[in-house]
């Protein structure tokens, strides 16, 4: 299996029809009872100098991570895709994490997915300005619990706003809530 080179500039990443389960080197069971999944990522940009065109995710099935799209470090992500995929059990980190003012993501558009047992589903407190975000088709379900945002965009601007469109939100985890947001 290649790597990716931590420092510069793609064009784009495509992932189709790939598992991200487990963590592989610690075997099937230790994600799904470790605290936060392992502390495992799908991707984590904890280097500065990244800048991807694109980063799709394609009919993917992926369980048992702290997160899915971490950014730590000086990184800008022009397009983010998550089309007909499965998501569930996602820790503290949620589906997407940015934290801080030299982080982007300019466009977020989840479609035609399951999203179950995630933490948080967006969090973008940077104070960045995104472009937009679009939520369409998908179903949510057991995600949050009392007192966390499902959506936390904290003060940062969405210029084109979020949209959400024929989409369902089931129970909160502990039962108390649909989801909130800020």
């Amino acid at each position: 299996c290649g790597s990716i080179i931590p420092y510069g500039s793609l064009g784009g990443l495509i992932f189709q029809k790939i598992f991200f389960t487990e963590a592989p080197l610690e075997g099937a069971n230790y994600a799904k009872s470790a605290a936060n999944y392992g502390g495992t990522y799908v991707i984590n940009c904890n280097q500065a100098g990244y800048h991807v065109g694109k980063l799709d995710f394609e009919s993917c099935s992926i369980k048992y991570k702290r997160g899915i799209v971490r950014v730590q470090a000086t990184t800008t992500i022009d397009s983010l895709a998550i089309n007909n995929c499965i998501v569930d059990s996602i820790g503290g980190y949620g589906v997407v994490n940015t934290s801080k003012v030299d982080q982007q993501i300019n466009y977020i558009g989840i479609n035609n997915s399951t999203i179950a047992h995630a933490q948080k589903l967006l969090v973008c407190t940077s104070n960045t300005a995104m472009v937009g975000v679009n939520i369409a088709n998908c179903t949510f379900s057991y995600n949050s619990t009392s007192g966390v945002y499902l959506f936390d965009f904290n003060s940062s601007a969405v210029a084109n706003g979020i949209k959400i469109n024929n989409s369902i939100f089931g129970p909160s985890n502990d039962g108390n809530g649909i989801c909130s947001y800020r």
